[in-house]
């Protein structure tokens, strides 16, 4: 995440791309085999004018047709200053919301609802556990973790012992009625 607002940054950007695009030429590829290179750069400040959203992508395009002919660069921008942190209309917001105040808030905001970004800032939390906080963290999920499996595995063979006692029912019933009928036909 880019912190300060640095004049050479959108240089750097171009550079680290295209460095990453070259990159890919070891020997025996070749250039057709050439993957594209994203950049998504989360920025704590405003770099664009504010007719910019929040969230921009840019891409190369030919100046007269405006139309794409080179795909493979192409750049994603996060403007963490221009976001509304109250606005929660999407996930999208939720994780913008994540990166622009995780570090200020003790809880993740009760209108979160993306698992996922729960989970994010729960390894957030994790990261801020001092070594013996994290080490009784650890020794409890391990507890919980072997509690489920003897669950599951308890459930598992109740199951079978479920199905066998069904299956010893079902038998004896159909040898009584064996029995019954047998008996009905000699006395005919």
């Amino acid at each position: 995440m880019q912190k300060r607002n640095e004049s050479d940054y959108l240089k750097r950007v171009q550079y680290y791309s295209a460095h990453s695009y070259v990159q890919q030429l070891t020997q025996g590829i070749k250039h057709k085999d050439l993957l594209p290179v994203i950049v998504i750069s989360l920025i704590k400040t405003k770099m664009f004018d504010d007719e910019v959203p929040c969230i921009s992508l840019h891409k190369m395009l030919e100046t007269k047709t405006n139309k794409q002919y080179l795909f493979d660069f192409s750049y994603v921008f996060i403007e963490l200053k221009k976001f509304d942190e109250d606005k929660f209309d999407n996930t999208i917001d939720e994780w913008l919301h994540l990166f622009k105040c995780a570090e200020n808030e003790t809880s993740p905001p009760a209108n979160i609802k993306s698992e996922k970004v729960l989970d994010a800032y729960n390894v957030i939390e994790m990261h801020n556990l001092t070594p013996e906080e994290y080490d009784a963290y650890i020794r409890a999920k391990l507890m919980e973790d072997a509690e489920e499996i003897a669950l599951s595995e308890n459930f598992e063979k109740g199951k079978v012992e479920g199905e066998v006692v069904k299956s010893i029912k079902i038998a004896k019933k159909n040898a009584n009625q064996t029995k019954t009928y047998g008996r009905n036909s000699r006395d005919y």
